[in-house]
């Protein structure tokens, strides 16, 4: 070619325009040769013997699978499909390895400027699987691919297997394995009931996105999710309110293991004060928040759903709580057979106080209105040592068979029921919520500031709208 124009010569002058030229020189099976020169008219110019370089060989590799990593002679060149560069005339080794397969390898030369296509097909590495399931009527699925039903022992390749067991009626499960040669692996799979596998798939324990810990507690699982509420005309220090009616519990629900502290509320109202009790402060960041009303706990739970893209539990209209979703998994405030069941129900046994069956009770057990508390509260529980004069943090004193503290003392709680004096002889109630709306609120547990008798029993009620010193509150929601 002059100038990208062909020219072909077998003379060996060539005769050119003069100035500036570019003349290539090919051949098959070579590589082409670029001079460039200047040319002056009537000038011969003497370009010497020319020797073209043999061009290289390339072999086009593919593979079944692709992706399969190649060398040439010992040295990576890329992985299929690809093309490898041969040198001409030599023999040169191609090897191609991939996970899950033998290795492949095959010796090849190749011509000056040849081309070849080759495809491999490489053979997996199989290693036994031995899957074990329950029912045997499950059907067993390999990489989405059906291999039959019952238990059985499979050869696959090694590389990643996703292992599908399905049953009707059953909740599938999923395992994944990456077999190996001369190695026996065994999966053992039982199936379980889509309830059994919903239940299983409920935690014990969450954390909220402020920090509080809440405990799983299913009624369904415990000896006795049937109990009565109040307490008998007998039992010293009944009050009027404490009328017994029958409960039942069927949904599991989370229970916060403490009371909202002020550091915990304050994310949710900045300016928040919980003020001070006979010069001692209730304002610190881990004592639990208090002065507030049953509307701004309520709405903190709301708060605290839409901050973790829970559905609100409770319904409201201008800022004022109006109602609540009973089918809602968002937070909420325990309700009044709920915190019962958490305090009361321990086991078989059924608790008089948030410490057991001791009258009076036992030096630390509770933080309840001691000797140190006279000057503020009045009225002190003789005898007894706590050793805290107001609301002391949360989680300080001993918790109940549930990991739940501060039930029987501290500061007394808000509970979701609006407040109302059961009949007598009702009939049994089952997840019982209360009245979605009413002018005041039930109030259940002993708190710093109490010290007697029927206070501290843990079928006290008491009941208010407005905040207290020694009224907080703790969140709970349902498992589902």
């Amino acid at each position: 070619n002059v100038d990208w124009s062909a020219v072909t010569s077998s003379k060996q002058v060539l005769e050119v325009m003069q100035g500036a030229r570019e003349i290539t020189f090919s051949a098959p099976g070579y590589i082409d040769e670029l001079v460039e020169l200047k040319t002056v008219a009537d000038t011969d110019v003497d370009l010497g013997t020319i020797e073209l370089t043999p061009a290289a060989g390339i072999l086009r590799l593919t593979s079944v699978p692709a992706g399969a990593v190649v060398t040439r002679d010992g040295r990576f060149v890329g992985a299929t499909p690809t093309d490898v560069t041969m040198e001409p005339a030599a023999r040169h080794r191609i090897e191609l390895r991939r996970a899950g397969y033998l290795p492949e390898s095959f010796s090849l030369s190749l011509e000056k400027g040849a081309s070849v296509d080759r495809k491999v097909v490489l053979s997996p590495a199989l290693g036994e699987v031995d899957i074990q399931v329950t029912p045997r009527n499950a059907t067993i699925q390999v990489n989405g691919d059906d291999r039959g039903k019952g238990s059985q022992i499979l050869a696959l390749p090694g590389v990643e297997q996703v292992i599908t067991i399905r049953a009707p009626g059953y909740a599938s499960v999923e395992r994944r394995v990456t077999p190996r040669a001369g190695l026996k692996q065994r999966i053992n799979v039982a199936l379980l009931t889509e309830e059994e596998a919903r239940k299983a798939a409920i935690k014990p324990e969450i954390t909220s996105s402020v920090g509080q810990t809440l405990v799983l507690i299913d009624p369904q699982v415990s000896p006795v999710n049937q109990f009565t509420m109040g307490a008998p005309r007998r039992d010293a220090g009944r009050g009027a309110n404490e009328v017994e009616r029958p409960v039942r519990l069927t949904r599991a629900f989370y229970m916060a293991t403490t009371e909202v502290t002020n550091a915990q509320f304050r994310q949710f109202t900045q300016n928040h004060e919980s003020g001070q009790a006979g010069g001692k402060s209730l304002n610190r960041e881990h004592q639990p928040a208090v002065q507030l009303s049953w509307q701004q706990a309520a709405s903190f739970c709301n708060w605290l759903s839409a901050r973790e893209g829970l559905p609100p539990f409770y319904t409201e209209r201008d800022g004022i709580i109006t109602g609540f979703d009973s089918a809602s998994t968002g937070y909420r405030l325990p309700t009044e057979a709920e915190w019962a069941f958490a305090t009361r129900v321990q086991g078989e046994d059924i608790w008089r106080f948030s410490w057991g069956e001791a009258w009076p009770p036992e030096d630390g057990s509770a933080n309840l209105a001691d000797a140190s508390s006279a000057l503020v509260t009045g009225r002190i529980l003789n005898g007894y040592t706590d050793n805290v004069v107001v609301s002391a943090e949360v989680g300080k004193f001993p918790p109940n068979p549930r990991g739940l503290y501060d039930m029987g003392g501290n500061v007394a709680e808000w509970v979701n029921d609006v407040y109302r004096i059961p009949v007598p002889n009702e009939a049994i109630k089952e997840d019982p919520l209360g009245d979605p709306q009413g002018d005041n609120y039930t109030i259940r547990g002993a708190s710093w500031s109490l010290s007697r008798l029927r206070e501290l029993r843990l079928t006290y009620r008491d009941y208010g709208e407005r905040g207290r010193d020694d009224v907080g509150f703790r969140v709970a929601r349902y498992a589902e």
